[in-house]
């Protein structure tokens, strides 16, 4: 098939992995803020305050208990909930993608292949879904936040201030920002590099079209399969460059040939592979 068919097909699914972060990190953020703007107000309604201040901690420690659940409570909400399913409607476009890619790239109908997700795609969503809703949520988010109100409460902190460092928690730099973009993104390319790699394991192929720029802070492997090898690297000249690289920190353990699809340049690459 025509190299310039591929492309486009490649080109719709990096639309997907540039565009869906973004979108998801700023539902994340909206509803973080969202969430935290009502729990403050609820909980200003029902402590003590003393001129614009936090009362008595002893006083007020069974509202902010109740703040906590409530805080706790969100991620299983219809909002939070909501998040989840776009991002759900995301792995389905890549899947439908891949169809698609699989159909000018080896001239084959995968529908039937792709119909239910291999065990091996499933383990990515479920570990994408995982930090979504147990861990680095409540790590980037729910922990902050809880972290924030207790100190203000205990300290007897100013209202304006615990306002302030509430929401400083979703700010652009901070690391609830970094970490939804990185999650939905890592999860996406892996799952669609996955599938292309049962694609090329059953239909056969002939070389890694890798496939992203190079910005300031590209790592060393990303940098020498785009310059040296013009993104395009056969499974021999691919086993070259990893032999190269092994063991360094930016790599996910034991990446190889056969999961560089997957892998990738390692932890929050914003390169994708594919198997012609």
């Amino acid at each position: 098939m025509a190299r310039e068919e591929i492309d486009r097909v490649i080109d719709r699914l990096e639309v997907i992995f540039r565009e869906a972060p973004v979108e998801i990190t700023d539902k994340v953020v909206r509803f973080g803020r969202a969430t935290t703007k009502d729990i403050l107000a609820e909980l200003l309604s029902k402590v003590e305050i003393d001129g614009g201040r936090f009362g008595d901690f002893s006083t007020n420690e069974t509202a902010l208990l109740n703040a906590f659940t409530k805080l706790d409570k969100s991620l299983s909400g219809r909002d939070y909930s909501n998040i989840i399913s776009s991002y759900l409607l995301n792995v389905e476009d890549v899947t439908a993608n891949q169809i698609k890619f699989a159909k000018v790239a080896k001239d084959e109908d995968v529908a039937k292949l792709l119909k239910s997700p291999s065990g091996a795609q499933v383990s990515i969503i479920d570990k994408t879904l995982f930090d979504f809703k147990q861990v680095g949520i409540k790590l980037y988010f729910i922990e902050p936040v809880k972290k924030e109100l207790f100190r203000a409460m205990q300290l007897g902190a100013s209202i304006e201030e615990t306002r302030e460092r509430l929401f400083s928690i979703f700010a652009d730099d901070k690391i609830l920002h970094r970490w939804a973009g990185q999650t939905a993104n890592d999860g996406l390319r892996a799952l669609s590099g996955q599938i292309n790699n049962e694609i090329g394991q059953e239909f056969g192929f002939e070389k890694y079209i890798y496939v992203g720029g190079l910005v300031e802070d590209s790592r060393p492997l990303c940098r020498e399969i785009v310059k040296t090898y013009n993104g395009e690297l056969t499974p021999k000249e691919l086993n070259k460059v990893l032999s190269k690289y092994r063991g360094a920190g930016y790599l996910y353990p034991n990446t190889n040939a056969g999961n560089f699809a997957v892998n990738r340049g390692g932890y929050g690459c914003l390169h994708s592979c594919y198997l012609v």
